[in-house]
């Protein structure tokens, strides 16, 4: 697992941002670079998908990439990261 933080300024509260082997693996095969994920994470649109899962998505010159993730408590779990065709 990798992990990131993201400072309060841009998330509300601080939070601590888990990566999952999962997602560290589909990354990988999806050619997409742990910078990508990390830039998606911290500058990309966040949007709250069900009680408690969100998805991060953040614009390229590739496409978009889009991480999944689920929170709990005061940790944010990324599930999978994929590319979105723009």
């Amino acid at each position: 697992m990798i992990y990131l933080y993201i400072p309060r300024y841009l998330f509300g509260q601080g939070r601590k941002i888990l990566l999952s082997s999962h997602a560290l693996q589909r990354a990988d095969q999806r050619r997409i670079s742990i910078e990508l994920v990390r830039n998606a994470l911290l500058c990309g649109k966040c949007e709250k998908t069900g009680k408690n899962s969100l998805r991060f998505c953040k614009r390229f010159r590739k496409g978009i990439v889009v991480c999944v993730a689920v929170q709990k408590n005061e940790i944010i779990l990324v599930k999978t990261g994929e590319w979105k065709k723009s």
